[in-house]
């Protein structure tokens, strides 16, 4: 499963962004068209910080997302990132319905902000 938000920053200095996800099972994380992170277990949380990804004005996080097993289903993501500006003003980005999704294979820079996903559903959530 693919998924995708794209958020706003308004500072020039981002100071932190620490990253906090987790996906059944596995999974590539990427920050305006670079992959930053990836795990493949589930049971442990993938963290860092990626504030040097981040740019003021329009962002795009991107998760490439596989469940494996005997009984295959989408997978499920928890994403959670506090990012601090240099005034110390704090935005926070979560999974939640405002993401994107799909099952299809997107086109090579589907992790790209430019990327048309108009036509990916909005993600499904199981709970807060």
């Amino acid at each position: 499963r693919y998924f995708r938000h794209t958020f706003k920053l308004d500072s020039e200095t981002i100071e932190t962004a620490q990253v906090l996800i987790s996906v059944d099972n596995s999974y590539v994380l990427f920050v305006n068209g670079k992959e930053v992170l990836n795990g493949d277990n589930w049971k442990k949380v993938g963290k860092k910080d990626i504030a040097k990804y981040l740019k003021k004005g329009e962002n795009i996080i991107a998760v490439e997302g596989e469940n494996t097993g005997n009984i295959p289903k989408p997978a499920g993501i928890l994403f959670a990132m506090k990012i601090i500006d240099e005034e110390g003003k704090e935005t926070l980005v979560h999974s939640d319905k405002t993401w994107k999704s799909t099952d299809d294979r997107p086109a090579e820079d589907w992790v790209a902000l430019r990327f048309d996903d108009s036509e990916w559903s909005a993600s499904k959530n199981f709970g807060s």
